[in-house]
């Protein structure tokens, strides 16, 4: 059996886990609801404040407080929504003083949903291309180069996500305001970026199989299986 499709097959099954996982993050915060409302980024407890907040999460499209049960109530949808404390609660009051003055944080979060878009692109791109891979060496190569392509982007979305919200959250701790990281968007964004480094080496490696390698260890078999034969026939001799 040839083994170029067994590893396009296996290529589209994860390149196609990693175009969910990046969905449920992407539509996070802009459908209210579940499961992609338990998807965020950063959970903060103001409660402190004297604006009276309780739980607030922060995702691509906005900072929603929460409602019961863990959910989120759907507020204003805006793309590429920044991680700015101070201006997405409209004052200073109640914020650290670390995110004061700064704009590391906005900026971090702004391509980090840029980023996010292009890889998803990139992913979807080497979804289509990968039907070719099933059939073509030039096909697996090609799907191999949008799947490294959209891994590259992901990457930077993951990296730019722990980099911005889990100083975010540290921020918050010391400020006495209990902040914890979302398991799911962390989760989903790191898995999508390991799915996708394992489709460019599988497809890869479906492109370094071609018919004549396969036919020749076919006529190898058959070789073999002819020399067992004669030899057997020798032996009864």
């Amino acid at each position: 059996m040839a083994k170029r499709p067994i590893f396009a097959i296996l290529s589209l099954i994860f390149v196609a886990g990693a175009v969910l996982l990046e969905f449920f993050v992407i539509l996070a915060g802009a459908i209210n609801g579940n499961p992609i409302n338990q998807v965020y980024f950063l959970e903060v407890d103001r409660s402190s404040a004297q604006d009276g907040s309780q739980l607030t999460h922060w995702t691509y499209w906005n900072s929603c407080q929460a409602a019961g049960g863990g959910l989120d109530t759907l507020c204003g949808v805006s793309p590429a929504y920044p991680f700015d404390p101070q201006n997405n609660f409209g004052g200073s009051q109640g914020i650290p003083a670390a995110f004061m003055g700064t704009n590391k944080f906005y900026y971090e979060s702004r391509i980090m949903f840029g980023f996010a878009i292009v890889a998803l692109v990139f992913s979807v791109g080497s979804l289509a291309l990968g039907v070719l891979a099933l059939c073509s060496r030039i096909g697996s190569f090609l799907s191999a180069i949008t799947a490294f392509s959209a891994m590259i982007f992901q990457t930077a979305v993951a990296a730019l996500m722990t980099a911005a919200f889990v100083e975010g959250r540290n921020i918050f701790n010391g400020n006495n305001q209990a902040a914890s990281l979302g398991r799911y968007a962390f989760g989903f964004n790191w898995g999508a970026m390991a799915a996708l480094f394992l489709a460019s080496i599988m497809f890869c490696l479906g492109g370094t199989m071609s018919k004549d390698s396969s036919r020749r260890s076919k006529d190898a078999k058959n070789r073999g299986s002819f020399v067992n034969g004669e030899t057997s026939s020798f032996t009864r001799a």
